[in-house]
C-alpha cells in the first residue's frame, strides 16, 4: 500500500478509533509524493510545475511542519495514543534507540528531528484531537535526494536560518551511515516499541 491518500486516511481512523489504553504504532510508505503540511501553501512550498510533470502525487497531512518528498526508500512511521499514554520524548527514544540497535548514532535534536553526524535522517510532525494524539515522521533510509531539490521549494530564509544552501545539504539517508535496508528497520522498530510498551 504506497498510496498517500490511504495512508493518511487510516491515519485519521486510527485516531478516530484509538482506544484509551492503547499505544497504537503503524509504518506506512508513499510512492513519489510530496507531503505538505497543515496549514501550508502548496504553490509556495511545491514546484507544482515540476511536479505534475512527473506525476508525483500531491497530499496534505493533518499535522503542520513543512513539505516532505516520500518515495519508497523513505519509512514513515505514525504513533497514535490518548493523555497519560502519548509522549513525545519516550517516542522520539524508541525511534532513536532502534537506529542505534542497527548501529546507527542516532540523536534526538531539539527541533523534533533526528540526526546522525549532525545530519536530519528523521523528521516529525504533530496532530491532537481532544484527548487523542497523533505523532509521525519520516526515516530517510535510501530516497533520491536529487528529487528533494527538485519538487521541493522551502523558504530562503529558512534554509539560512539551519546554515544550508538547500534541502539535501541539511539532510542524509540512513544508508550513508550503515548499510541498511527498510525490512531490518521495520524488525528493529516493532522490537523497541513492543519493549516500551511491554
Amino acid at each position: 500500500r504506497h498510496n498517500p491518500y490511504e495512508n493518511l486516511a487510516i491515519e485519521q481512523v486510527l485516531m478516530d478509533v484509538c482506544p484509551k489504553d492503547t499505544l497504537i504504532f503503524y509504518l506506512w510508505q508513499n510512492a513519489h509524493t510530496v507531503v505538505i503540511g497543515k496549514h501550508q501553501h502548496a504553490p509556495s512550498e511545491v514546484h507544482l510545475d515540476k511536479a505534475q510533470e512527473d506525476k508525483v502525487t500531491l497530499a496534505r497531512r493533518s499535522s503542520g511542519g513543512g513539505a516532505v518528498y516520500h518515495d519508497l526508500g523513505n519509512l514513515n512511521f505514525t504513533f497514535i495514543a490518548q493523555d497519560g499514554i502519548y509522549s513525545i520524548n519516550n517516542q522520539m527514544n524508541m525511534i532513536a534507540n532502534a537506529l542505534k540497535a542497527l548501529g546507527v548514532d542516532a540523536k534526538v535534536n531539539g527541533r523534533n528531528d533526528i540526526e546522525v553526524e549532525g545530519f536530519k535522517v528523521s523528521g516529525n510532525a504533530f496532530a491532537h484531537q481532544k484527548q487523542t494524539h497523533l505523532h509521525h515522521g519520516t526515516l530517510l533510509v535510501n530516497v533520491d535526494k536529487t528529487l528533494l531539490g527538485k519538487y521541493l521549494n522551502p523558504n530562503p530564509k529558512k534554509l539560512q536560518r539551519k546554515n544550508v544552501t538547500s534541502v539535501a545539504a541539511r539532510i542524509a539517508n540512513i544508508s550513508e551511515f550503515k548499510e541498511m535496508d527498510i525490512e531490518s528497520l521495520k524488525k528493529h522498530l516493532f522490537e523497541e516499541v513492543e519493549k516500551y510498551a511491554g
